[in-house]
């Protein structure tokens, strides 16, 4: 799944390049949309599914 954030954004959820790099041709449908963009925004509620967040992994350090 294509997703563009500016580079002050991608800091600040301190996400590690190289796993995104890694996985950037991996397929997420669109039901991955909504626990994605609650996750990036650090949003806690039953609606998100962690596992349907491609963005999580990125992450460099536990939120």
């Amino acid at each position: 799944m294509p997703i563009w954030m500016s580079a002050a954004f991608r800091d600040s959820l301190r996400l590690d390049g190289e796993c995104r790099k890694a996985s950037a041709a991996d397929k997420a449908g669109h039901g991955a949309m909504v626990s994605t963009v609650l996750g990036m925004l650090d949003v806690m509620t039953t609606a998100q599914d962690a596992g349907l967040d491609p963005v999580g992994p990125w992450r460099r350090v536990t939120r």
